[in-house]
């Protein structure tokens, strides 16, 4: 066998020192995680069961829109490239993107909130229950309410691996949060129906305008062909359905809560009382050698002092002595 290396003979004392304070002091780490587990139980039932609903959702991005495209045109005369642009904006590369952002928009959420009444929902403690209204200087403001609700109650993110979407809904209600979640993309697709149809309606104000003032036989023809266009585009937005969500998985009534999670409270308070007593009874012992040491050194520097002393009172007594002689 080979002898063993200095280091590893240290490394291994160092260790058998660690576990010896460890053991020593076993019974108050135990105690104290006990308590602090009991702690993160009893905190955890203090919190408001949640129960989370969502519905997976398909996101549908036509980009052939109306067949009023040039070349796709089936009037007696076909939209030229400027034309078309005007009637119709085509689907941006970002338009997933542009929907997912949408959803967790103020304007969407505001008549969200505002359609299901959600405001004593999202702020139960600033409202009297009893008496259906507001307590005194406490009730919130919208922007608040969207706030709120965009971190705390609303989810909207990918499924999985696939393209589809899912909207969730966290509430104190499990049915609540069913109707919410199956609810929130049906309110999209009327909220982005609006806005299009906005757009149109404005783009057709402007062009009935100049149509009032312009005197050119061609320029004429060629707005009565935009607004031909225009009309046949705005039919085709109110005959779409599921447009742009379509509900693949509806939600279902959620049988369970989803917070909060009072096993991963417990475990997390266990775990994290462990680590925290070890690391206290290990500061504690190296504080308290540290100040043995540096008790001992102060009493070996005084011991020093005081022989040094004691030294030079002997030279001088035998010098005086020998003076004297």
């Amino acid at each position: 066998m080979g002898k063993r290396q200095p280091t590893q003979f240290a490394e291994y004392e160092f260790l058998l020192r660690v576990l010896h304070i460890l053991l020593k002091h076993k019974y108050r780490i135990l105690l104290f995680a006990i308590i602090s587990t009991a702690a993160s139980i009893s905190l955890s039932l203090l919190q408001t069961n949640m129960f989370s609903a969502a519905s997976v959702v398909a996101l549908n991005l036509n980009e052939n829109r109306g067949g009023v495209a040039p070349g796709g045109y089936r009037g007696n005369s076909t939209l030229n490239v400027l034309e078309y642009d005007m009637i119709v904006e085509p689907s941006s590369e970002d338009e997933r993107d542009r929907h997912l952002t949408r959803l967790k928009s103020f304007d969407f959420l505001e008549g969200v909130i505002d359609q299901f009444n959600l405001l004593p929902i999202v702020f139960p403690d600033q409202w009297d229950q009893k008496n259906e209204q507001w307590l005194e200087g406490q009730e919130p403001s919208l922007q608040e309410a969207v706030d709120l609700f965009r971190s705390k109650f609303i989810s909207v993110g990918k499924h999985g691996s696939t393209d589809m979407i899912t909207v969730g809904i966290m509430s104190e209600d499990p049915r609540l949060s069913q109707t919410l979640a199956n609810s929130i993309p049906k309110l999209y697709n009327d909220y982005n129906l609006k806005r299009e149809v906005d757009e149109l309606t404005s783009r057709r104000t402007y062009l009935e305008k100049r149509l009032s003032e312009i005197r050119s036989r061609e320029s004429q023809q060629s707005i009565y062909r935009l607004l031909e266009s225009q009309l046949a585009v705005e039919s085709l937005l109110y005959a779409r359905t599921n447009y742009p969500l379509e509900i693949i998985i509806p939600a279902s009534t959620p049988r369970f809560k989803s917070s909060p999670k009072r096993k991963v409270w417990a475990i997390a308070g266990f775990v994290g009382s462990v680590i925290f007593s070890i690391f206290i009874v290990l500061a504690s012992s190296v504080m308290k050698a540290f100040l043995g040491d540096l008790r001992a050194f102060s009493d070996s520097q005084r011991d020093d002092g005081n022989e040094e002393e004691s030294t030079e009172t002997i030279v001088s007594v035998g010098d005086k002595w020998i003076d004297q002689e």
